[in-house]
């Protein structure tokens, strides 16, 4: 039996029965399906060493950290062993125990897993150079149309309407300024019928006090 890491009081040794155990638990919560060393695949490996210390028989006394080692000891020596088998005779000597049936499937789902991150990364790499492609096709024709119709309105345009533009923008000048001095003199009004009426008011109540 191997003897795992040992933290404050945290201290097991590992048998086939335990390594059977965590290798369930893995296929159950697959970490494998998040990115290595994200947030949400360090958050269900504290889940597994957590269900797994939950159990009475084999008892657990690990932390995250220890249950992800064991796995990575377990499947190295997995790989280290058909590996052999393979290069030996080609063909493998004995009939898998459940513990290596097990391991095997964790590999094929984590495979399985990289393979379809892989693939969607590449199809989003791909949209996203395809929205580009497409804005800068849109930018460019956008471009040549401002271009054409520059050269569209200064064909049609003479002498004569430059002086015009001129005088309409004075004009337009003199209304707004008229317009502003016609709107001063009313508030100016309208503060005097203010203070009049407030005034008025004043006197009103003089009178009630005085009577």
């Amino acid at each position: 039996m191997d003897t795992a890491g040992t933290s404050g009081n945290y201290s097991m040794k590992w048998s086939e029965e335990h390594d059977l155990m965590l290798c369930r638990e893995v296929l159950v919560m697959e970490p494998f399906k998040h990115q290595k060393q994200s947030r949400e695949r360090g958050e269900i490996w504290g889940e597994i060493a957590q269900n797994l210390n939950g159990l009475s028989v084999p008892k657990f006394t690990v932390r995250t950290r220890f249950v992800r080692d064991r796995l990575t000891l377990l499947l190295r020596k997995y790989k280290e062993k058909v590996r052999n088998e393979e290069q030996g005779s080609g063909m493998k000597c004995n009939e898998e125990t459940e513990l290596e049936m097990a391991l095997s499937e964790i590999i094929e789902k984590e495979q399985a897993a990289d393979l379809e991150r892989k693939e969607n990364t590449n199809t989003l790499t791909k949209k996203n150079e395809n929205h580009k492609a497409s804005a800068e096709e849109s930018s460019l024709k956008a471009l040549e149309r401002l271009g054409q119709t520059k050269e569209r309105n200064a064909d049609s345009c003479d002498e004569d309407i430059k002086p015009k533009s001129r005088r309409s923008t004075t004009e337009a000048v003199q209304i707004l300024k008229e317009k502003f001095e016609d709107e001063k003199e009313l508030r100016k009004e309208e503060m005097k019928l203010k203070k009049k009426e407030q005034e008025n008011k004043a006197a009103q109540h003089q009178m009630q006090i005085d009577q």
